[in-house]
């Protein structure tokens, strides 16, 4: 179980290294978005400058959101997995402990002639 435990352990890690990248991402955004409003100018070449930045910021922003979700898709599934590793190492540890058992029995029930 310490593997596994070890797995759950570099998970967190990754999930810890992770939540920051979010919070950068949201302040990134917000002040893409405060640029593009602040920005008052008439002249026709710089709207379509800002118009391009912004179209571009926007489709930046929705690549990396959409990475966000695979990401906590990938956390989400890695945490399925560990769980049922866990259940079945468990199982396992179960099955030796009853051969154990099983062959303790058989041991003493010959020397006690029972078997």
């Amino acid at each position: 179980m310490e593997t596994i435990d070890n797995f759950y352990n570099e998970l967190n890690t990754f999930k810890s290294r992770n939540s920051p990248l979010i919070k950068s991402l949201t302040a990134k955004k917000e002040l893409l978005n405060d640029i593009i409003k602040d920005s008052g100018e008439e002249e026709e070449r710089t709207w379509i400058q800002q118009k391009e930045i912004k179209d571009c910021s926007k489709h930046l922003i929705q690549i990396v959101e959409r990475k966000d979700e695979v990401m906590n898709d990938t956390f989400t599934l890695t945490e399925r997995i560990l769980k049922l590793l866990k259940r079945k190492e468990i199982l396992r540890y179960r099955d030796r402990v009853s051969d154990f058992n099983h062959e303790v029995r058989r041991r003493l029930g010959f020397l006690f002639g029972n078997g």
